[in-house]
């Protein structure tokens, strides 16, 4: 019971986190309360009937920023990056399916390079859980309906044009839908130039 007393003709409470079967099906869960030790209280029980739908993991593209770093105040266009620098990526997505996304426990979501699958990026940077593995969901929990978002660095490749794909994926159990989150542009050489403001003598 929720409540530490309940009096005669009081309200009380009883709350409880349920895991549903692992199998699909139409299922009934019947509960009384009990005074433990000493009776039943099975004059009324209170019917929980469900329909244990398949698992469906999907998501679609909320929006994409690149940043020149971590504190997400200056914005710069992805289509135009320069070589060799450091850039901070926010994807956010939604989650279109059934079943909640976690940044915990055995099968975390993640976001993975696609098209093809687990390949190595050419935007790998230190920071990342591998090559092909930017991120970790930032959210602890984006349920059906939220959006949810992956942040982290990329470095620019080489001067020429580029394009990433990456997809979120629950990390061993199943990679979601495309299309795929896209980054591409083209990568400028650097230019180090420097213009003179002032000089003074003292």
């Amino acid at each position: 019971m929720h409540e530490w007393t309940v009096a005669p003709g009081q309200t009380g409470s009883f709350e409880f986190w349920i895991t549903t079967p692992s199998a699909t099906g139409s299922y009934n869960e019947t509960f009384a309360p009990v005074v433990e030790g000493t009776t039943w209280m099975d004059n009324h029980t209170v019917s929980f009937p469900m329909i244990v739908s398949p698992a469906k993991y999907t998501w679609s593209p909320f929006n994409q920023i690149v940043f020149t770093d971590s504190s997400k105040r200056t914005v710069v266009d992805p289509a135009h990056l320069v070589a060799g620098q450091h850039y901070y990526d926010v994807i956010t997505v939604k989650n279109t399916g059934n079943t909640a996304w976690q940044n915990q426990g055995p099968n975390p979501a993640r976001l993975g390079t696609s098209s093809p699958q687990d390949r190595p990026s050419s935007m790998c940077e230190p920071s990342w859980l591998g090559c092909n593995r930017p991120a970790t969901l930032h959210e602890y929990l984006v349920a059906q309906g939220q959006v949810g978002s992956f942040e982290f660095w990329i470095k620019a490749p080489a001067n020429g044009t580029y394009t990433e794909n990456f997809t979120p994926l629950l990390e061993g159990l199943i990679w979601m839908n495309n299309p795929p989150a896209l980054l591409s542009g083209t990568i400028d050489p650097a230019i180090y130039s420097w213009a003179l403001l002032s000089q003074s003598a003292y």
